[in-house]
């Protein structure tokens, strides 16, 4: 071995122009050799290996291997790691979802550089998935199609469990970073929880269901209309990031609203960009108004996936012979300057109420 470095130190001491200590030559001046070659040939070395201390072993081994030096330590500290995520994201990422509704989950990878692939098991609310979509730049996403017999979920409380891997090895992601309030009513009957969805009675207790039936007589007989948004038409698809309504997104909604019921409000949750981490606030950006309404002044969204106030006062309606009142909301969101460029969306809800 000693004959072999010594060697290796003359023949390297006549290539490269570096300083190395008298002979004989050991493996700790032959660390310092690698050192100095790497740093004699930045553009070269420094250009392939972007860690210092990974390019000074490898440049070793590399040595080392010519002449069938061992390194085993060497050779280990220079291997990759793991998949590590700098975020784990839900959108939408708020509201209440029901059975045929999608949540996408984005993963941002650390350093961008790794392939990912799916592991042993990755579910999301339980549900397997079997798709990993790289979006390029480390940004990876899986599709949650949520089921009619899927598991209700109570806001904040989605759970995930995904194993994702590269070829150094594995990492199992088991919660979310954006701090998501989304939640699950698959049934969509109003209430997250209740039975009837899949999901398993508490230990210690039993469970039972079934369906009852009634007739009434002595109410309406339908005429007063049923709360409805029939159509939506975007009037402005693209918007500029100057913070200008005039210059935002525009739509209108077609609404039956019932006769009993004038007043009437709106929700929205903020925007979420396509990447799942950049968004824009709800609050103060967008604003309603109706021509059937009062005052058809616009009422100004206070705050996200809050109903707004003043409520319009419904008082028009584009069709008298249609059951209810038929009426539009014009739907303005202005976009803030220095905002991302790309597509977002977010979620609605609409409440009318006997004034």
């Amino acid at each position: 071995m000693q004959h072999k470095l010594a060697l290796l130190g003359e023949l390297l001491d006549g290539l490269f122009p570096v300083y190395l200590a008298a002979p004989p030559y050991d493996e700790l001046s032959l660390i310092k050799l690698a050192k100095k070659i790497m740093n004699y040939y930045p553009m070269t070395l420094k250009s392939v290996f972007k860690n210092k201390i990974l390019a000074v072993f490898t440049v070793l081994a590399l040595l080392l291997g010519l002449f069938g030096v061992a390194s085993t330590a060497l050779i280990t500290n220079a291997e990759g790691a793991p998949p590590s995520f700098s975020a784990v994201a839900a959108v939408p990422d708020s509201g209440t979802l029901i059975a045929g509704n999608t949540i996408t989950v984005f993963f941002q990878e650390t350093d961008g550089t790794s392939t990912l692939s799916l592991g042993s098991s990755c579910t999301v609310n339980g549900v397997a998935m079997t798709e990993l979509v790289d979006l390029t730049d480390g940004l990876y996403k899986v599709d949650y199609l949520i089921g009619s017999s899927d598991d209700e979920v109570a806001a904040g409380e989605l759970s995930i469990d995904c194993t994702l891997q590269n070829d150094d090895g594995s990492t199992t992601v088991t919660a979310f970073t954006d701090g998501n309030t989304v939640a699950i009513d698959t049934n969509d009957d109003g209430t997250v929880g209740d039975g009837g969805d899949g999901e398993e009675p508490p230990a210690d207790s039993s469970e039972d269901d079934g369906t009852i039936e009634g007739d009434v007589t002595g109410g309406s007989d339908g005429e007063s209309g049923t709360l409805a948004v029939t159509s939506i038409t975007q009037e402005q698809s693209i918007a500029t990031a100057n913070g200008t309504f005039e210059d935002g997104w525009i739509w209108t909604f077609n609404v039956t609203v019932p006769t009993n019921e004038t007043s009437l409000q709106m929700k929205f949750d903020d925007w979420m960009h396509a990447n799942g981490t950049n968004s824009i606030t709800a609050g103060s950006n967008i604003r309603i108004s109706s021509q059937q309404a009062s005052d058809t002044s616009p009422v100004v969204i206070g705050a996200s996936s809050t109903y707004s106030t003043p409520a319009l006062n419904i008082t028009g309606d584009t069709d008298s012979s249609a059951a209810g009142r038929q009426i539009q909301v014009k739907v303005e969101t202005r976009v803030p300057s220095g905002t991302l460029n790309g597509s977002y969306s977010t979620n609605w809800g609409i409440l009318t109420t006997e004034e």
